[in-house]
Parts: C-alpha cells; structure tokens; sequence
C-alpha cells in the first residue's frame, strides 16, 4: 500500500544478525547451515556453497535495508 502519511507502516527499530536463508531446515537447520559454510573442509560446503553462493554473512544487519523493503507495496515479501 502506498505511504499516504496516515497509514502506519512496518517499521524495524533494532535487530541483529542476518536471517537463515530460505529452505534452511529451520534452527536446527540453520545451525547446522552456518557451521557448514564456515568450514571449506566439510563435507557439505561445496554444495552448499553451490546452493547460496558466497554472499552470506551470518552477522550482517542492515536496517536501513529492511526498512526500505518494509516501506514496498509488498513489504519486502518475495513472490515465488
């Protein structure tokens, strides 16, 4: 919905961490996700690293970004 300046809009005011990715296999799934990728000798990284790539940090937070994906018509929500 657009902003007509009487609507409240989500709004973040504080976080940490990045989120898990999606299809992690939830907390358990995202542990095990994060000690993947931290260890080029397991395993399962390079698989992993096919499947998400080398762009996750684990400890990014960037609020100005989730604001601004908060303030879109669809409030940051990918549509498959």
């Amino acid at each position: 919905m657009p902003d007509d300046g009487k609507s409240k809009l989500p709004k973040c005011l504080a976080g940490a961490l990045a989120c898990p990715p999606e299809d992690c296999g939830g907390i358990g799934g995202f542990q095990e996700f994060k000690k993947i990728i931290n260890n080029p000798e397991h395993p399962e990284y390079k698989g992993y690293k096919e499947w998400f790539g080398d762009n996750y940090n684990p400890e990014h937070f960037d609020l100005e970004q989730i604001n601004k994906s908060l303030s879109e018509d669809n409030y940051g929500i990918f549509e498959w």
